[in-house]
């Protein structure tokens, strides 16, 4: 196993959205807000403990979908807000999210390589994990603000 990083969650939402003019913004504010996030995946899972830690309910989930093409579309109508990864965030950049002021629990979440012992890894294997090494190694570093290399 290569432990490659770990992942955190941030709250998104399209430049258009009128959240994303907001400096300051409390997350029970996002309760009446209409969220798009993946069915049962760490984002809810998040999502719902960030909620409840502030005494809230989990607000309603209006768009489930594993789409990350859908995601940034519903996003960039300015109408919805997400709990995205960072590195979705850094590999997406050109789709004009902003990162919200919001503070999710932090719960890094590992992204490793995965071979088998006594296996042989194919070519194509091997080209897939030198790439994902390369992306890795372009992303912003953990030393960095939370928020480096994101619109704020």
């Amino acid at each position: 196993m290569e432990h490659l990083f770990d992942d955190e969650l941030f709250v998104v939402a399209g430049m258009a959205s009128p959240w994303a003019r907001r400096r300051k913004i409390a997350l029970a504010e996002l309760a009446s807000a209409s969220w798009v996030l993946p069915p049962n995946s760490w984002n809810v899972a998040l999502v719902k403990e960030a909620f409840a830690a502030v005494g809230h309910d989990t607000p309603r989930i209006n768009v489930e979908t594993f789409s990350v093409a859908l995601r940034n579309q519903l996003l960039a109508s300015g109408h919805f807000v997400a709990a995205v990864p960072g590195s979705m965030l850094h590999l997406n950049a050109m789709h004009g999210l902003k990162v919200l002021p919001i503070d999710l629990p932090r719960r890094p979440w590992p992204v490793v390589i995965v071979t088998l012992r006594n296996r042989t890894v194919t070519p194509t294997a091997r080209l897939f994990m030198q790439c994902a090494r390369r992306v890795v190694g372009s992303m912003p570093s953990r030393g960095e603000p939370r928020n480096a290399g994101f619109r704020k």
